[in-house]
């Protein structure tokens, strides 16, 4: 991955930079003449708190996590998101703060890319490094840059979008493939649970976020299909996305509750519905735990080895999972290469993100039958998963001439 590259179009990054440079302008211009402060300095926390909360008299939240160690209110990501949700018509200037924030990290965003790109035949790449052990749990971490978390869409609520990923581009004559694991770490957990609900879920392809949200808050109706058809979206499916997700992490009720915006008290409830619904997965958690603390460590599915305390007992459930994940994935990085050495094809491994496989393959050998079988040797987990026959694999498509901010699904 790191030989082969990634190819950028430094055109695009010109043309997003200056977008977005305009944007932190035009904001910044309306911040000046709005609070009269010449040499307003968006990146100092204490001169912007002064202008929110003692100035402008923005009521600051309540607790302490939304203070710093000194009891100052902060104004991080999650703030200003809680912020823009509460009193942005009533505060414009806390807008036009979040777009130039956005800005300037998208303006700074791309001059990094540009700063790496390296000029190879008539294109530019840019080779970014992989740590094989980037976390505890065994995923890799990706810098210089790190493409596996670039930014799409929206920074903090910012009105205009950053296109981080629009100047990666396929070679001439290339199309990018990308063959994602969905739901990997829901299907590994279930399996590790074993709660017959779970299983059923997987087995069936369906929607797990959807049925917890329905469990929990629809009480008997399908409040997602509900939500969706009204809104465009399910605000409560997310909030069943959080729950399983603050499990595998460790997530207690309180910080469940700050996620959901609600009393403590309904936040335990809906925790303590859902481990009801889902007898499995407590027993399960608690399992691990103890035998965790009683050996001193845990192995995930691959023989991988944790070290647990009782002081960090409640990632158990996170490394048996994200690490079963991760070592998965690895498996099929080898798998894959072989394949593609066994076929004699002209197709590169390019990216792995967390879950997802990105292959750079010449356009006229990218058959179906090729497609397959990376699909099916990602599917197949080799008996791992002894309550669930198959993984599922998604496959999407950057055509060539096209660029990594938008791909097109691939039905193999």
């Amino acid at each position: 991955m790191e030989k082969r590259g990634v190819r950028v179009d430094l055109d695009v990054i010109d043309q997003e930079a200056a977008a977005a440079q305009i944007d932190y302008d035009t904001n910044y211009k309306k911040l000046v003449e709005f609070t009269g402060m010449q040499d307003l300095n968006l990146d100092s926390p204490m001169q912007m708190r002064e202008l929110f909360y003692d100035k402008l008299k923005i009521p600051p939240l309540e607790g302490k996590k939304f203070t710093t160690a000194s009891g100052a209110p902060k104004l991080d990501k999650k703030v200003m998101e809680i912020l823009l949700h509460k009193y942005s018509k009533q505060y414009p200037c806390l807008q036009w703060y979040a777009n130039c924030k956005a800005a300037s990290r998208g303006v700074t965003m791309y001059n990094l890319y540009k700063s790496l790109a390296v000029k190879e035949d008539d294109h530019y790449v840019i080779h970014p490094l992989f740590k094989q052990m980037g976390a505890a749990t065994g995923r890799f971490s990706c810098t210089a840059p790190n493409l596996q978390n670039v930014t799409t869409g929206n920074l903090v609520n910012a009105e205009h979008s950053i296109h981080g990923r629009r100047p990666f581009v396929p070679r001439k004559g290339y199309a990018w493939y990308s063959f994602d694991y969905t739901q990997m770490e829901f299907y590994i957990f279930s399996n590790y649970s074993g709660d017959k609900h779970l299983i059923d879920v997987v087995e069936s392809k369906g929607d797990i976020h959807a049925v917890t949200a329905n469990k929990i808050w629809g009480r008997g109706r399908d409040i997602v299909a509900e939500e969706k058809a009204k809104y465009g979206r399910s605000d409560t499916r997310t909030r069943g996305k959080m729950i399983l997700f603050g499990i595998l992490y460790g997530m207690g009720a309180r910080t469940f509750a700050d996620n959901i915006e609600e009393p403590y008290e309904k936040a335990k409830q809906y925790l303590d519905e859902y481990f009801q619904s889902f007898p499995g997965i407590a027993e399960f958690m608690n399992r691990a735990s103890t035998n965790g603390i009683a050996n001193g460590h845990v192995r995930n599915l691959y023989g991988r080895k944790y070290n647990v305390d009782a002081k960090n007992s409640y990632k158990v459930t996170n490394y048996l999972v994200q690490g079963s994940g991760a070592d998965m994935v690895k498996e099929k990085l080898l798998e894959v290469q072989k394949y593609i050495d066994e076929s004699g094809k002209d197709a590169h491994i390019i990216l792995t993100v967390h879950d997802e496989i990105i292959f750079e393959i010449k356009a006229s050998q990218a058959t179906k039958d090729f497609l397959r079988g990376i699909k099916r040797i990602m599917e197949d987990h080799h008996g791992r998963l002894d309550k669930i026959s198959k993984m599922c694999v998604e496959c999407k498509k950057v055509p060539p001439g096209g660029n990594w901010d938008k791909t097109e699904k691939v039905p193999l």
